[in-house]
């Protein structure tokens, strides 16, 4: 069984074809199924916001992804606040996430999508907007993908 700081370890593209990222290719079936399965207990259009993600880097779907992979973490009686899905919805203070689900958050987050977030990194994400901001940031492609290059699995 992998520990936590295993799962951090590993790269994206040992958990999802890279070949699919940002090309508008469509996922491999094994690649849909390990993407399901990391987000089993996420809501459908969650799912959904993440398949976007991988396969066209379309970011209009962060906002779902982030709001959905967040409030799995979210005991239920708090998650109609992550439901109204504001910017300004502070993680530690008006969800209850404490630093171990952040990182939980984090693991999650580098499972589905091709990015690393290093621990200096995590203590600045203090907010919703601060989440959605910073993927949105570690997403975008890169001068090299915009020319035609293969894409590869993003980590800064």
């Amino acid at each position: 069984m992998k520990t936590t700081n295993d799962l951090m370890q590993a790269s994206t593209a040992e958990q999802f074809s890279g070949d699919a990222y940002l090309s508008g290719a469509s996922m491999l079936p094994a690649d849909e199924q390990r993407l399901r399965e990391a987000l089993k207990r996420c809501s459908p259009a969650t799912i959904e916001a993440a398949r976007q993600l991988r396969e066209h880097g379309n970011l209009e779907f962060l906002p779902v992804f982030v709001a959905g992979m967040i409030a799995r973490y979210v005991e239920p009686d708090l998650r109609h606040k992550v439901d109204a899905a504001k910017p300004e919805l502070l993680l530690i203070e008006d969800l209850g996430l404490d630093s171990l689900t952040l990182m939980e958050v984090v693991v999650l987050a580098e499972e589905v999508l091709p990015v690393t977030i290093s621990n200096d990194e995590l203590r600045h994400l203090r907010s919703l907007g601060d989440v959605q901001q910073f993927l949105a940031e570690k997403l975008r492609p890169s001068p090299a993908l915009l020319e035609g290059e293969p894409p590869l699995a993003r980590t800064g």
